[in-house]
Protein backbone atom coordinates (compact mmCIF):
# COMPACT_ATOMS: atom_id res chain seq x y z
CA UNK A 1 0.00 0.00 0.00
CA UNK A 2 1.22 3.16 -0.60
CA UNK A 3 2.00 5.79 1.82
CA UNK A 4 -0.31 8.34 1.90
CA UNK A 5 -2.56 8.84 5.03
CA UNK A 6 -0.27 10.90 6.76
CA UNK A 7 0.44 13.32 3.99
CA UNK A 8 -3.50 14.43 4.17
CA UNK A 9 -3.58 13.97 8.19
CA UNK A 10 -0.67 16.22 8.03
CA UNK A 11 -1.73 18.60 5.24
CA UNK A 12 -3.86 20.69 7.36
CA UNK A 13 -2.75 22.72 9.64
CA UNK A 14 -5.59 24.35 11.50
CA UNK A 15 -5.84 27.51 13.05
CA UNK A 16 -6.67 28.85 16.66
CA UNK A 17 -9.36 31.26 17.84
CA UNK A 18 -8.23 34.54 16.03
CA UNK A 19 -7.31 37.41 18.88
CA UNK A 20 -9.16 39.98 19.11
CA UNK A 21 -9.44 43.38 20.94
CA UNK A 22 -10.09 47.06 20.72
CA UNK A 23 -8.74 50.40 21.52
CA UNK A 24 -9.06 51.34 25.09
CA UNK A 25 -10.87 54.47 26.00
CA UNK A 26 -8.77 57.60 26.67
CA UNK A 27 -9.69 59.94 29.12
CA UNK A 28 -9.03 63.44 28.08
CA UNK A 29 -7.73 65.71 31.14
CA UNK A 30 -9.37 68.71 31.53
CA UNK A 31 -7.99 71.63 32.17
CA UNK A 32 -9.66 73.65 35.47
CA UNK A 33 -10.46 77.73 34.31
CA UNK A 34 -8.09 79.54 36.73
CA UNK A 35 -10.07 81.90 39.54
CA UNK A 36 -11.36 85.44 38.36
CA UNK A 37 -11.09 88.36 40.80
CA UNK A 38 -14.58 90.07 41.26
CA UNK A 39 -14.23 93.70 39.56
CA UNK A 40 -16.76 96.04 38.18
CA UNK A 41 -19.30 94.48 36.32
CA UNK A 42 -17.95 94.20 32.34
CA UNK A 43 -20.36 95.11 29.32
CA UNK A 44 -21.11 92.04 27.12
CA UNK A 45 -20.31 92.28 23.96
CA UNK A 46 -23.07 91.30 20.95
CA UNK A 47 -23.57 87.90 20.45
CA UNK A 48 -22.55 88.42 16.79
CA UNK A 49 -19.76 90.36 17.40
CA UNK A 50 -18.39 87.90 19.41
CA UNK A 51 -15.34 85.61 18.17
CA UNK A 52 -16.11 82.06 17.80
CA UNK A 53 -14.22 80.18 19.83
CA UNK A 54 -11.26 77.84 17.49
CA UNK A 55 -11.47 74.17 18.55
CA UNK A 56 -8.77 72.29 19.34
CA UNK A 57 -8.42 69.93 16.33
CA UNK A 58 -9.31 66.49 17.33
CA UNK A 59 -7.30 63.56 16.46
CA UNK A 60 -9.28 60.55 15.16
CA UNK A 61 -8.28 57.45 17.34
CA UNK A 62 -7.60 54.17 15.14
CA UNK A 63 -10.02 51.58 17.04
CA UNK A 64 -8.96 47.94 16.48
CA UNK A 65 -11.08 45.84 14.23
CA UNK A 66 -11.88 42.94 15.05
CA UNK A 67 -9.29 39.66 13.98
CA UNK A 68 -6.97 42.77 12.70
CA UNK A 69 -3.67 43.74 14.36
CA UNK A 70 -3.20 47.68 16.03
CA UNK A 71 -1.39 48.38 13.11
CA UNK A 72 -4.19 47.68 10.65
CA UNK A 73 -6.62 51.31 9.56
CA UNK A 74 -9.85 50.22 8.59
CA UNK A 75 -9.85 53.85 7.23
CA UNK A 76 -6.47 53.58 5.36
CA UNK A 77 -6.18 55.33 1.47
CA UNK A 78 -3.86 53.43 -0.48
CA UNK A 79 -1.03 55.77 -0.98
CA UNK A 80 0.08 56.47 -4.93
CA UNK A 81 3.39 55.11 -6.05
CA UNK A 82 4.66 57.64 -8.34
CA UNK A 83 4.87 56.26 -12.07
CA UNK A 84 7.82 55.31 -13.83
CA UNK A 85 9.11 53.84 -10.43
CA UNK A 86 12.79 53.97 -12.38
CA UNK A 87 13.58 56.60 -14.70
CA UNK A 88 16.17 54.19 -16.31
CA UNK A 89 14.90 50.80 -17.25
CA UNK A 90 15.78 48.26 -14.10
CA UNK A 91 16.02 44.49 -15.02
CA UNK A 92 15.49 41.98 -12.99
CA UNK A 93 16.38 37.91 -13.54
CA UNK A 94 12.70 36.00 -12.10
CA UNK A 95 12.40 32.34 -11.74
CA UNK A 96 8.60 31.24 -10.84
CA UNK A 97 6.48 28.21 -11.25
CA UNK A 98 3.68 28.41 -13.98
CA UNK A 99 -0.01 26.65 -15.10
CA UNK A 100 1.35 23.64 -17.32
CA UNK A 101 -0.64 25.76 -20.64
CA UNK A 102 1.44 29.05 -19.81
CA UNK A 103 4.53 26.87 -19.87
CA UNK A 104 3.32 25.17 -22.74
CA UNK A 105 1.86 27.81 -25.15
CA UNK A 106 4.10 30.92 -24.28
CA UNK A 107 7.53 32.16 -25.71
CA UNK A 108 7.54 34.93 -24.48
CA UNK A 109 5.96 36.60 -21.21
CA UNK A 110 7.33 40.01 -21.58
CA UNK A 111 5.10 40.19 -24.71
CA UNK A 112 2.11 37.32 -24.41
CA UNK A 113 1.28 38.30 -21.47
CA UNK A 114 -0.51 41.53 -21.18
CA UNK A 115 -0.50 42.36 -17.33
CA UNK A 116 3.42 41.98 -17.07
CA UNK A 117 3.94 43.65 -20.20
CA UNK A 118 1.46 47.07 -19.15
CA UNK A 119 3.56 46.52 -15.74
CA UNK A 120 6.75 47.42 -17.38
CA UNK A 121 5.27 50.21 -19.26
CA UNK A 122 4.07 51.57 -16.64
CA UNK A 123 6.72 51.00 -13.69
CA UNK A 124 10.27 50.76 -16.32
CA UNK A 125 10.94 47.57 -14.68
CA UNK A 126 12.04 44.49 -16.75
CA UNK A 127 12.42 41.14 -16.09
CA UNK A 128 13.82 38.22 -17.58
CA UNK A 129 12.01 35.21 -16.74
CA UNK A 130 13.00 31.66 -16.13
CA UNK A 131 9.27 29.62 -15.95
CA UNK A 132 8.81 26.35 -15.07
CA UNK A 133 5.98 23.88 -15.41
CA UNK A 134 4.31 23.35 -12.01
CA UNK A 135 4.21 19.83 -12.02
CA UNK A 136 8.42 19.75 -12.17
CA UNK A 137 8.78 22.99 -10.27
CA UNK A 138 10.29 21.11 -6.82
CA UNK A 139 12.54 19.49 -9.12
CA UNK A 140 13.60 22.55 -11.01
CA UNK A 141 13.80 24.73 -7.61
CA UNK A 142 16.02 22.21 -5.98
CA UNK A 143 19.01 22.64 -9.41
CA UNK A 144 18.75 26.07 -8.19
CA UNK A 145 19.68 25.76 -4.93
CA UNK A 146 22.28 23.47 -5.47
CA UNK A 147 23.76 25.30 -8.22
CA UNK A 148 24.11 28.08 -6.03
CA UNK A 149 22.99 30.43 -9.02
CA UNK A 150 19.78 32.29 -7.70
CA UNK A 151 17.67 34.62 -9.80
CA UNK A 152 17.05 38.35 -8.38
CA UNK A 153 13.63 37.29 -7.40
CA UNK A 154 12.22 33.77 -6.56
CA UNK A 155 9.06 33.00 -7.38
CA UNK A 156 8.72 30.79 -4.34
CA UNK A 157 10.62 29.73 -1.79
CA UNK A 158 8.29 26.70 -0.53
CA UNK A 159 10.38 24.46 -1.45
CA UNK A 160 12.87 24.99 0.63
CA UNK A 161 13.76 22.25 3.29
CA UNK A 162 14.12 24.34 6.47
CA UNK A 163 11.54 27.37 4.79
CA UNK A 164 12.16 31.01 5.08
CA UNK A 165 13.92 31.69 8.22
CA UNK A 166 16.42 28.61 7.00
CA UNK A 167 16.73 30.05 3.71
CA UNK A 168 17.62 33.34 4.67
CA UNK A 169 19.89 31.94 7.53
CA UNK A 170 21.66 30.03 4.54
CA UNK A 171 22.32 33.53 2.82
CA UNK A 172 19.89 32.05 -0.17
CA UNK A 173 17.66 34.85 0.15
CA UNK A 174 16.92 38.64 2.23
CA UNK A 175 15.00 39.65 5.18
CA UNK A 176 12.10 41.80 3.87
CA UNK A 177 11.08 43.24 6.92
CA UNK A 178 12.86 46.80 7.29
CA UNK A 179 11.84 47.22 3.13
CA UNK A 180 8.60 46.37 3.67
CA UNK A 181 8.58 49.05 6.13
CA UNK A 182 9.93 51.47 4.37
CA UNK A 183 8.71 51.16 0.79
CA UNK A 184 5.29 49.73 1.17
CA UNK A 185 2.95 50.97 3.20
CA UNK A 186 0.20 49.65 0.94
CA UNK A 187 1.12 46.02 1.29
CA UNK A 188 2.05 46.62 5.05
CA UNK A 189 -1.82 47.50 5.53
CA UNK A 190 -3.09 44.66 3.87
CA UNK A 191 -1.18 41.99 5.48
CA UNK A 192 -2.33 43.18 9.15
CA UNK A 193 -5.51 43.08 8.12
CA UNK A 194 -5.96 39.69 10.17
CA UNK A 195 -3.70 38.73 13.04
CA UNK A 196 -3.55 35.24 12.22
CA UNK A 197 -2.97 36.27 8.49
CA UNK A 198 -0.15 38.03 9.63
CA UNK A 199 1.64 36.15 11.99
CA UNK A 200 1.80 33.10 9.14
CA UNK A 201 4.07 35.83 7.07
CA UNK A 202 6.78 35.83 9.76
CA UNK A 203 8.73 33.54 10.79
CA UNK A 204 10.00 32.01 14.47
CA UNK A 205 13.04 34.57 14.67
CA UNK A 206 10.69 37.57 13.18
CA UNK A 207 12.29 37.77 9.73
CA UNK A 208 10.02 38.15 6.64
CA UNK A 209 11.53 36.02 3.80
CA UNK A 210 8.81 36.94 1.33
CA UNK A 211 5.70 38.58 -0.28
CA UNK A 212 2.80 36.68 -0.32
CA UNK A 213 -0.46 36.88 -2.52
CA UNK A 214 -4.11 37.50 -0.66
CA UNK A 215 -7.72 36.96 -1.57
CA UNK A 216 -10.24 39.87 -1.17
CA UNK A 217 -12.33 37.57 0.79
CA UNK A 218 -11.64 34.76 2.77
CA UNK A 219 -13.61 31.71 2.15
CA UNK A 220 -14.05 32.28 -1.73
CA UNK A 221 -11.37 29.87 -2.29
CA UNK A 222 -12.71 26.73 -0.87
CA UNK A 223 -13.11 23.14 -0.94
CA UNK A 224 -16.01 20.70 -0.29
CA UNK A 225 -17.80 17.92 -0.90
CA UNK A 226 -20.44 17.63 -3.72
CA UNK A 227 -23.56 15.11 -4.39
CA UNK A 228 -25.13 13.39 -7.00
CA UNK A 229 -28.12 15.65 -6.42
CA UNK A 230 -30.31 13.89 -9.02
CA UNK A 231 -29.89 10.50 -7.62
CA UNK A 232 -31.35 12.11 -4.36
CA UNK A 233 -34.52 13.08 -6.50
CA UNK A 234 -34.59 10.13 -7.71
CA UNK A 235 -34.93 8.41 -4.44
CA UNK A 236 -36.96 10.65 -2.74
CA UNK A 237 -33.97 11.20 -0.34
CA UNK A 238 -32.95 14.40 1.93
CA UNK A 239 -29.47 16.00 2.08
CA UNK A 240 -27.68 13.70 4.51
CA UNK A 241 -27.01 15.82 7.53
CA UNK A 242 -25.47 13.74 9.67
CA UNK A 243 -23.34 10.54 9.71
CA UNK A 244 -25.64 7.97 9.88
CA UNK A 245 -27.67 9.70 7.15
CA UNK A 246 -24.57 9.79 5.29
CA UNK A 247 -24.12 6.34 5.43
CA UNK A 248 -27.65 5.23 4.41
CA UNK A 249 -27.61 7.28 1.50
CA UNK A 250 -24.50 5.78 0.39
CA UNK A 251 -25.93 2.32 0.66
CA UNK A 252 -28.56 3.94 -1.09
CA UNK A 253 -26.46 4.99 -4.19
CA UNK A 254 -24.80 1.65 -4.07
CA UNK A 255 -27.83 -0.35 -4.06
CA UNK A 256 -29.54 1.84 -6.60
CA UNK A 257 -26.94 2.79 -9.49
CA UNK A 258 -23.76 0.43 -8.10
CA UNK A 259 -21.38 3.60 -7.44
CA UNK A 260 -19.30 4.29 -4.81
CA UNK A 261 -18.40 7.24 -2.37
CA UNK A 262 -15.37 9.05 -2.30
CA UNK A 263 -13.37 9.31 1.04
CA UNK A 264 -10.07 10.66 -0.19
CA UNK A 265 -6.45 8.84 -0.31
CA UNK A 266 -6.19 5.94 2.89
CA UNK A 267 -9.40 6.40 3.49
CA UNK A 268 -9.90 9.41 4.90
CA UNK A 269 -13.24 11.77 4.62
CA UNK A 270 -12.72 15.25 5.80
CA UNK A 271 -16.75 15.65 6.51
CA UNK A 272 -16.90 12.39 8.60
CA UNK A 273 -13.49 12.93 10.36
CA UNK A 274 -14.78 16.83 11.69
CA UNK A 275 -18.17 15.68 12.39
CA UNK A 276 -16.08 12.81 14.72
CA UNK A 277 -14.16 16.52 15.91
CA UNK A 278 -11.07 13.39 14.45
CA UNK A 279 -8.48 15.70 14.64
CA UNK A 280 -5.72 15.59 11.53
CA UNK A 281 -2.28 14.95 12.12
CA UNK A 282 0.10 13.60 14.87
CA UNK A 283 -0.74 16.09 17.85
CA UNK A 284 -3.96 18.75 17.88
CA UNK A 285 -4.39 21.14 20.80
CA UNK A 286 -7.84 20.02 22.20
CA UNK A 287 -9.15 22.88 24.10
CA UNK A 288 -6.12 24.35 24.38
CA UNK A 289 -4.16 21.39 25.68
CA UNK A 290 -1.57 19.42 23.32
CA UNK A 291 -2.67 15.98 22.95
CA UNK A 292 -1.85 13.11 20.83
CA UNK A 293 -4.68 12.68 17.78
CA UNK A 294 -4.23 8.61 17.99
CA UNK A 295 -4.69 8.79 22.02
CA UNK A 296 -8.24 10.03 21.29
CA UNK A 297 -11.61 8.30 21.32
CA UNK A 298 -12.52 10.00 18.16
CA UNK A 299 -9.77 8.99 16.06
CA UNK A 300 -10.73 5.26 17.27
CA UNK A 301 -14.22 5.66 16.39
CA UNK A 302 -13.33 7.38 13.44
CA UNK A 303 -11.55 4.08 11.94
CA UNK A 304 -14.24 2.21 13.31
CA UNK A 305 -17.06 3.56 10.96
CA UNK A 306 -14.57 3.71 8.74
CA UNK A 307 -13.90 0.33 8.58
CA UNK A 308 -17.71 -0.73 8.49
CA UNK A 309 -18.11 1.08 5.52
CA UNK A 310 -15.37 -0.44 3.94
CA UNK A 311 -16.86 -3.76 4.81
CA UNK A 312 -20.66 -2.66 3.68
CA UNK A 313 -19.12 -1.72 0.20
CA UNK A 314 -19.95 1.83 -0.26
CA UNK A 315 -15.84 2.87 -0.19
CA UNK A 316 -14.20 2.18 -3.48
CA UNK A 317 -12.30 -1.01 -3.32
CA UNK A 318 -8.95 0.29 -3.56
CA UNK A 319 -9.66 3.78 -2.19
CA UNK A 320 -6.19 3.83 -1.03
CA UNK A 321 -5.09 3.89 -4.92
CA UNK A 322 -7.14 6.93 -5.42
CA UNK A 323 -4.32 10.06 -5.77
CA UNK A 324 -6.39 11.55 -8.79
CA UNK A 325 -9.50 13.16 -7.45
CA UNK A 326 -10.11 14.57 -11.73
CA UNK A 327 -10.53 10.46 -12.23
CA UNK A 328 -12.90 10.47 -8.63
CA UNK A 329 -15.20 13.47 -10.30
CA UNK A 330 -15.01 11.79 -13.84
CA UNK A 331 -16.46 8.72 -12.13
CA UNK A 332 -19.08 11.17 -10.95
CA UNK A 333 -20.13 12.13 -14.04
CA UNK A 334 -20.34 8.62 -15.56
CA UNK A 335 -22.47 7.25 -12.80
CA UNK A 336 -19.83 5.40 -10.67
CA UNK A 337 -19.57 7.71 -8.11
CA UNK A 338 -22.24 9.40 -6.30
CA UNK A 339 -20.13 11.71 -3.73
CA UNK A 340 -16.63 13.28 -4.31
CA UNK A 341 -14.55 16.49 -2.80
CA UNK A 342 -14.49 19.36 -5.61
CA UNK A 343 -14.30 23.55 -5.10
CA UNK A 344 -16.99 25.43 -6.29
CA UNK A 345 -15.74 26.46 -9.42
CA UNK A 346 -14.92 22.63 -10.04
CA UNK A 347 -18.27 21.72 -9.96
CA UNK A 348 -18.54 22.68 -13.78
CA UNK A 349 -15.69 20.24 -14.43
CA UNK A 350 -17.91 17.49 -13.30
CA UNK A 351 -20.07 18.23 -16.31
CA UNK A 352 -17.49 18.28 -18.71
CA UNK A 353 -16.76 14.91 -17.91
CA UNK A 354 -19.71 13.04 -18.78
CA UNK A 355 -19.69 10.66 -21.57
CA UNK A 356 -22.79 8.84 -21.00
CA UNK A 357 -26.38 10.62 -21.50
CA UNK A 358 -25.86 13.52 -18.72
CA UNK A 359 -29.10 15.01 -19.54
CA UNK A 360 -30.37 14.46 -15.82
CA UNK A 361 -26.75 14.95 -14.09
CA UNK A 362 -27.35 17.52 -11.39
CA UNK A 363 -24.37 17.81 -8.53
CA UNK A 364 -24.83 20.03 -5.78
CA UNK A 365 -22.68 21.07 -2.73
CA UNK A 366 -22.95 19.15 0.49
CA UNK A 367 -23.13 21.22 3.75
CA UNK A 368 -21.01 19.70 6.58
CA UNK A 369 -22.05 16.78 8.26
CA UNK A 370 -22.36 16.48 12.44
CA UNK A 371 -22.40 13.04 14.52
CA UNK A 372 -25.64 12.05 15.23
CA UNK A 373 -26.30 14.06 18.32
CA UNK A 374 -25.75 16.95 16.57
CA UNK A 375 -22.30 18.19 18.39
CA UNK A 376 -20.37 20.96 18.13
CA UNK A 377 -17.53 21.03 15.52
CA UNK A 378 -14.31 21.66 17.01
CA UNK A 379 -11.56 20.29 14.39
CA UNK A 380 -10.95 21.74 11.02
CA UNK A 381 -9.49 24.90 8.74
CA UNK A 382 -10.42 28.23 9.30
CA UNK A 383 -11.11 30.91 6.81
CA UNK A 384 -7.88 32.45 5.47
CA UNK A 385 -7.02 35.60 3.44
CA UNK A 386 -3.54 34.09 2.20
CA UNK A 387 -3.81 32.35 -0.83
CA UNK A 388 -0.29 32.08 -0.99
CA UNK A 389 2.04 32.87 1.58
CA UNK A 390 5.19 32.79 -0.03
CA UNK A 391 5.94 34.58 -3.36
CA UNK A 392 8.35 36.77 -4.77
CA UNK A 393 11.65 36.01 -2.37
CA UNK A 394 14.40 38.33 -3.15
CA UNK A 395 18.22 36.36 -3.98
CA UNK A 396 21.10 37.52 -2.26
CA UNK A 397 22.49 37.70 -5.79
CA UNK A 398 20.11 40.51 -6.40
CA UNK A 399 21.74 44.02 -6.49
CA UNK A 400 21.25 46.11 -3.11
CA UNK A 401 20.34 48.74 -5.60
CA UNK A 402 17.34 46.59 -7.20
CA UNK A 403 15.37 46.11 -3.64
CA UNK A 404 13.51 49.85 -3.60
CA UNK A 405 12.34 49.39 -7.01
CA UNK A 406 11.60 46.06 -6.53
CA UNK A 407 9.60 46.82 -3.33
CA UNK A 408 7.76 49.76 -4.41
CA UNK A 409 6.20 47.68 -7.74
CA UNK A 410 4.96 45.07 -5.13
CA UNK A 411 3.51 47.89 -3.75
CA UNK A 412 1.95 49.41 -6.43
CA UNK A 413 0.29 46.21 -7.20
CA UNK A 414 -1.37 46.86 -4.01
CA UNK A 415 -2.71 50.73 -4.89
CA UNK A 416 -6.13 50.82 -7.00
CA UNK A 417 -4.86 51.64 -10.07
CA UNK A 418 -2.18 48.51 -9.34
CA UNK A 419 -4.89 46.27 -8.28
CA UNK A 420 -7.07 46.62 -11.09
CA UNK A 421 -4.60 45.29 -13.94
CA UNK A 422 -3.61 42.72 -11.36
CA UNK A 423 -7.15 41.25 -11.89
CA UNK A 424 -8.84 42.70 -14.81
CA UNK A 425 -6.18 43.86 -17.20
CA UNK A 426 -5.90 46.89 -18.86
CA UNK A 427 -9.56 48.30 -19.90
CA UNK A 428 -10.88 48.53 -23.26
CA UNK A 429 -8.93 45.62 -23.78
CA UNK A 430 -9.53 42.53 -21.30
CA UNK A 431 -12.40 44.49 -19.30
CA UNK A 432 -15.12 48.00 -18.98
CA UNK A 433 -17.07 49.31 -16.40
CA UNK A 434 -20.54 48.72 -16.86
CA UNK A 435 -22.53 51.39 -15.18
CA UNK A 436 -22.37 50.98 -11.62
CA UNK A 437 -18.89 51.11 -12.25
CA UNK A 438 -17.82 47.75 -11.74
CA UNK A 439 -15.79 45.34 -14.27
CA UNK A 440 -16.59 43.39 -16.62
CA UNK A 441 -15.30 41.41 -18.86
CA UNK A 442 -14.83 41.95 -22.64
CA UNK A 443 -15.64 39.34 -25.30
CA UNK A 444 -11.89 38.89 -25.89
CA UNK A 445 -11.89 36.99 -22.43
CA UNK A 446 -15.23 35.41 -22.77
CA UNK A 447 -15.72 34.63 -26.18
CA UNK A 448 -12.29 34.30 -27.71
CA UNK A 449 -11.53 33.99 -31.12
CA UNK A 450 -9.58 31.08 -31.09
CA UNK A 451 -12.19 29.53 -28.89
CA UNK A 452 -9.97 29.14 -26.33
CA UNK A 453 -11.11 28.64 -22.59
CA UNK A 454 -11.61 31.31 -19.97
CA UNK A 455 -8.25 30.11 -17.52
CA UNK A 456 -6.19 30.73 -21.05
CA UNK A 457 -7.61 33.83 -22.44
CA UNK A 458 -7.80 35.58 -18.55
CA UNK A 459 -4.30 34.28 -18.18
CA UNK A 460 -3.34 35.81 -21.17
CA UNK A 461 -4.60 39.16 -21.52
CA UNK A 462 -5.93 40.10 -17.67
CA UNK A 463 -5.31 38.89 -14.37
CA UNK A 464 -3.88 35.96 -12.62
CA UNK A 465 -0.53 35.76 -14.91
CA UNK A 466 -1.05 31.83 -15.12
CA UNK A 467 0.52 31.58 -11.74
CA UNK A 468 0.18 31.56 -8.20
CA UNK A 469 3.87 32.72 -7.08
CA UNK A 470 2.69 36.42 -8.21
CA UNK A 471 1.95 39.11 -5.24
CA UNK A 472 -1.20 40.79 -5.25
CA UNK A 473 -4.54 40.38 -3.74
CA UNK A 474 -6.83 38.07 -5.66
CA UNK A 475 -10.60 38.96 -6.12
CA UNK A 476 -11.67 35.80 -6.85
CA UNK A 477 -15.32 36.30 -8.15
CA UNK A 478 -13.75 37.58 -11.52
CA UNK A 479 -13.69 33.80 -11.83
CA UNK A 480 -17.11 33.02 -11.53
CA UNK A 481 -18.48 35.18 -14.16
CA UNK A 482 -20.40 31.60 -15.73
CA UNK A 483 -21.01 30.98 -12.01
CA UNK A 484 -24.70 28.96 -12.14
CA UNK A 485 -26.69 28.97 -8.99
CA UNK A 486 -25.77 26.01 -7.87
CA UNK A 487 -21.82 26.73 -8.04
CA UNK A 488 -22.88 29.82 -6.00
CA UNK A 489 -24.72 27.99 -3.40
CA UNK A 490 -21.60 25.82 -2.88
CA UNK A 491 -19.33 28.90 -2.66
CA UNK A 492 -21.56 30.01 0.35
CA UNK A 493 -22.45 26.16 1.47
CA UNK A 494 -18.72 25.27 1.60
CA UNK A 495 -17.66 28.57 3.85
CA UNK A 496 -19.73 27.10 6.43
CA UNK A 497 -17.54 23.85 6.79
CA UNK A 498 -15.11 26.47 8.22
CA UNK A 499 -13.90 26.23 11.80
CA UNK A 500 -13.09 29.11 14.23
CA UNK A 501 -12.54 28.48 17.40
CA UNK A 502 -11.37 24.92 17.39
CA UNK A 503 -8.95 22.60 18.39
CA UNK A 504 -6.22 23.69 15.90
CA UNK A 505 -2.55 24.14 16.19
CA UNK A 506 -1.99 28.02 15.34
CA UNK A 507 -0.28 27.66 11.78
CA UNK A 508 2.01 30.35 12.78
CA UNK A 509 3.44 27.64 15.24
CA UNK A 510 6.52 26.96 13.63
CA UNK A 511 8.94 25.22 14.35
CA UNK A 512 12.84 26.65 14.22
CA UNK A 513 15.10 24.67 12.16
CA UNK A 514 16.97 22.79 15.20
CA UNK A 515 13.51 21.65 16.10
CA UNK A 516 12.25 21.10 12.27
CA UNK A 517 15.52 18.61 11.69
CA UNK A 518 15.32 16.67 14.68
CA UNK A 519 11.28 16.26 14.68
CA UNK A 520 11.86 15.30 11.21
CA UNK A 521 13.98 12.59 12.16
CA UNK A 522 11.14 11.04 13.86
CA UNK A 523 7.72 12.19 12.06
CA UNK A 524 8.43 9.67 8.82
CA UNK A 525 8.49 6.67 11.39
CA UNK A 526 5.64 7.23 12.91
CA UNK A 527 3.56 8.30 10.07
CA UNK A 528 5.00 5.34 8.11
CA UNK A 529 3.30 2.92 11.01
CA UNK A 530 0.44 4.81 11.24
CA UNK A 531 -0.45 4.95 7.69
CA UNK A 532 0.01 0.84 7.37
CA UNK A 533 -2.09 0.19 10.67
CA UNK A 534 -4.87 2.20 9.69
CA UNK A 535 -4.83 0.98 6.16
CA UNK A 536 -5.10 -2.61 7.56
CA UNK A 537 -7.89 -1.31 10.60
CA UNK A 538 -10.32 -0.16 7.85
CA UNK A 539 -9.84 -2.89 5.20
CA UNK A 540 -10.32 -4.96 8.08
CA UNK A 541 -7.44 -7.10 8.15
CA UNK A 542 -6.44 -6.34 11.61
CA UNK A 543 -9.32 -6.42 14.20
CA UNK A 544 -9.80 -2.80 16.05
CA UNK A 545 -10.41 -3.57 19.23
CA UNK A 546 -8.26 -6.57 19.78
CA UNK A 547 -5.19 -4.47 18.05
CA UNK A 548 -6.00 -0.73 19.24
CA UNK A 549 -3.27 -1.02 22.80
CA UNK A 550 -0.92 -2.65 21.36
CA UNK A 551 -1.13 0.17 18.23
CA UNK A 552 -1.19 2.96 20.64
CA UNK A 553 1.67 1.41 22.74
CA UNK A 554 3.53 1.46 19.61
CA UNK A 555 3.60 4.78 18.67
CA UNK A 556 4.56 6.01 22.64
CA UNK A 557 7.46 3.87 21.95
CA UNK A 558 8.76 5.96 18.85
CA UNK A 559 10.52 8.52 20.26
CA UNK A 560 6.96 9.87 21.21
CA UNK A 561 7.96 11.84 24.56
CA UNK A 562 10.15 13.56 22.55
CA UNK A 563 7.95 14.66 19.66
CA UNK A 564 5.35 16.04 22.00
CA UNK A 565 8.29 18.00 24.31
CA UNK A 566 9.24 19.36 20.51
CA UNK A 567 5.71 20.40 19.27
CA UNK A 568 4.66 21.41 22.89
CA UNK A 569 7.06 24.11 22.89
CA UNK A 570 6.46 25.26 19.50
CA UNK A 571 2.84 25.36 20.32
CA UNK A 572 2.98 27.42 23.69
CA UNK A 573 5.56 29.71 21.95
CA UNK A 574 2.93 30.62 19.95
CA UNK A 575 -0.22 31.13 21.86
CA UNK A 576 2.03 33.39 24.05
Amino acid sequence: MNKKILALLLALAMLTAMLAGCASDKEEAVEEAPAVEESAPVEEAPAEDAAPEEEAPVEEEKVKVDGATADYDPNYVPQEVSLPITEEPTNYTIWMPVAPFIAEFIDDMNEEVTVIKEMANRTNMHFEWTTCHADVETEKFNLMIVAGEYADVIGTMSHYSTGLEGAINDDVIIDLTDLIHEYCPNYWNAINRDEATFRQLVTDSGYMGAFCQLLKEAGTENQGYVIRQDWLDELGLEMPGTITEMHDTMVAFKDAYDAYMYVGTAGYDEYVGKALNCGTGIFMAKDYELVCTYDQPEFKEYTKIMAQWYADGILNDDFYNDTNIGACREDMANDLCGYVGASASGMSDIYDYCTVDGSSLHVTAVPQITDDAGSEIKVGTAQSLIKNATVWSISTQCDEEKYEPLCRMVDYIFTEEGDLLYNWGVEGDAFVFDEEGNPQWTERITNDPAGRPFIFTSSFYAGGVGSVYFPGVVDMAKTFYEFTEDEWEAMEIFKTSYVKDGWHIPTWATMTIDEQEEYANYQSEMETYVESMTLQFVCGELDIDANWDSFIETIHGMNYDRMYEIQNEVYQRAIA
